[in-house]
């Protein structure tokens, strides 16, 4: 069972950059059990911080020792967690009187049961890329005012200075919402993929091009190519914290495994279910 992702090799990488004092980013790594998050403190002085560790303890608790779970009961457990951690920042938030207190996050769960998929939740400005076939590809959409008025027809240029706040102001948070909204999706995993999961301190230094110039067609070590990403945010100017999760799976995947129709029953069930 221990060693059943043992075709995930993971690099990573956690900063407060150059202006900040102090790190609003968490992040988990669980490789033996296939799982790994980077969630944003939003709030400075709100306690961001506290928001972005309180889940990826809550999702710690989980989800560690997992590997042999359903992938069902494994979205369940996360849905179920993260409304426990946002219903704690809105209380912790409201007792203080803070206005701002929340996190985004970027989760990937790969699948216990076949090694060609992984689950996607995200919510917020936290992105996940994948790199297949010289080609960088971005699994997760920004949940902002910007990139929402976009996706509705919208003609702006996110990059112009008079709308480049919208790009950053974000209509989906963990905390800051009675009810909040994750967005689960699944992708592919194949022989030689690469996934990035990472804040948007890296995402708002370097431009997808700029990513794809740095990863794409790399002979390099995850190790090296994980240190040009830091090197380039920090030349860039690195204005926030910033976090990076740089997973690499494996020449060949694991056969799957032969879970039973009660199982797979099961497993469907608690992955469909509304919490």
């Amino acid at each position: 069972m221990s060693g059943r992702f043992d075709y995930l090799k993971v690099v990573s990488f956690c900063d407060k950059g150059l202006l900040r004092d102090n790190n609003e980013d968490s992040f988990l790594i669980l490789d033996s059990d296939g799982v790994f998050a980077v969630a944003d403190g939003m709030g400075g002085g709100d306690a961001g911080e506290l928001a972005s560790q309180w889940v990826c303890e809550e999702l710690d608790d989980v989800l560690q020792g997992t590997c042999g779970e359903s992938p069902g009961l494994r979205k369940y457990e996360v849905s179920s967690a993260v409304e426990r951690v946002n219903a704690r920042i809105r209380e912790y938030a409201a007792k203080r009187g803070y206005s701002m207190m929340g996190t985004t996050l970027a989760l990937m769960l790969f699948d216990p049961w076949d090694a060609t998929k992984a689950r996607i939740c995200h919510i917020g400005d936290s992105r996940i890329y994948l790199i297949r076939n010289n080609e960088l590809c971005r699994l997760t959409r920004d949940h902002t005012v910007g990139e929402e008025l976009i996706r509705n027809g919208a003609d702006i240029d996110l990059s112009s200075g008079k709308v480049m706040r919208l790009a950053h102001t974000l209509t989906r948070s963990i905390g800051t919402a009675d009810k909040m909204q994750l967005e689960w999706s699944e992708t592919s995993v194949e022989s030689n993929d690469r996934f990035l999961i990472c804040s948007d301190g890296v995402t708002s230094m370097l431009s997808d091009e700029d990513m794809s110039r740095i990863i794409v067609n790399s002979d390099e070590s995850s190790e090296k190519i994980c240190q040009q990403l830091m090197y380039e945010v920090r030349s860039s100017g690195a204005m926030d914290n910033f976090t990076m999760i740089l997973i690499s799976i494996g020449g060949s995947l694991p056969p799957s495994e032969n879970p039973t129709n009660d199982e797979i029953l099961e497993s469907n069930y608690l992955a469909e279910k509304n919490i």
